[in-house]
């Protein structure tokens, strides 16, 4: 798509196709406030003794409470706090507010509820990273939970890990057992949607120069013509910053605008995109259920808006 977009913006990019976890890194200030930012350069360093890093930007709000605390700790989230990971990433007082959590056993740092892993660390030593400081810890307590599926970020978004589906490489390879996993719901749909996509994503950069983010925010705006930044940052997983350079590039094109209220809506220009891309993905839809009839279609499309529905609701009451 063309757009202004600048170095900074496409270096980020560049990095996300490196999938990584999502972090709160909390400590507690001087004051012995509670203080957390969502992180995702967390990494390890070494096993023995047990040391991880991250780094924190230098312009952040709390880059002097980190880099001299005694303790730190790292909050590895789950699948489902995304909206952990946005109201960490804001530049506010208030990141606490309505956040569960409870004090460290060690550290006294705050330890969220619901995470995928928790490291409780003691500051080992802080470096100059160019426009960032580096902050090693040294691991003094951890939990983990192996229920637990962790958020990941990946492509400018969140994301969940799944085991890769075990494709053949030649029809050949393939001696259809009708096993458990031929007839397993979980691995039909999961490599339905990762073939699905894989060809719908290249075909939409083909013949509209989109990527998967811009045809999301496109889709979005097509159904509700108007929706603040926050509300698309929501529906497509994203970060608000990833999200809101994606909006930047795209206003730039032309394709919407945003007021300053933060509330996007298409142009004419836009609303003609998003019809190119829907004709697209409807003619690929064609191509890829070409063996069914319509009703059959229908009927497919129905039952997979009930689990949807079904599934929501489980959560909803879990």
């Amino acid at each position: 798509m063309a757009g202004k977009t600048t170095a900074k913006s496409e270096f980020r990019r560049a990095l996300a196709q490196f999938p990584t976890g999502v972090t709160v890194i909390t400590t507690r200030d001087r004051q012995g406030s509670p203080v957390g930012m969502t992180v995702s350069s967390f990494n390890t360093v070494s096993q023995n003794p047990p040391l991880v890093l991250w780094s924190i930007d230098n312009t952040a709000l709390s880059l002097d409470t980190f880099t001299q605390a005694e303790y730190f700790v790292v909050n590895v989230l789950a699948r489902d706090q995304s909206d952990v990971a946005n109201q960490f990433a804001r530049r506010s007082e208030d990141k606490f507010t309505d956040t569960d959590y409870s004090n460290g056993g060690i550290t006294a740092c705050p330890v969220l509820k619901g995470t995928a892993a928790c490291l409780e660390c003691k500051t080992w030593s802080v470096y100059d990273g160019g426009d960032h400081q580096i902050i090693v810890g040294e691991v003094l307590k951890y939990s983990y939970s192996d229920q637990t599926t962790p958020l990941v970020f990946s492509q400018s978004g969140y994301a969940v890990p799944v085991r890769h589906p075990t494709t053949p490489q030649t029809q050949t390879d393939f001696v259809s057992s009708d096993g458990f996993l031929d007839n397993y719901l979980l691995y039909l749909l999961r490599a339905t949607h990762i073939l699905y996509s894989a060809d719908l994503y290249r075909l939409l950069f083909e013949e509209c120069g989109v990527n998967p983010e811009e045809w999301r925010v496109m889709t979005i705006l097509f159904d509700y013509r108007k929706i603040s930044v926050e509300g698309i940052a929501a529906m497509t997983s994203r970060p608000l910053e990833e999200c809101r350079d994606t909006l930047d590039a795209m206003q730039t094109a032309g394709y919407l605008t945003v007021d300053e209220s933060s509330i996007v809506r298409p142009t004419d220009q836009g609303l003609e995109l998003a019809e190119r891309l829907i004709d697209t993905a409807t003619q690929h839809e064609k191509t890829l259920t070409g063996s069914l009839d319509e009703a059959q279609l229908i009927a497919l499309k129905d039952s997979l808006k009930g689990m949807l529905g079904l599934f929501r609701h489980l959560v909803s009451i879990a």
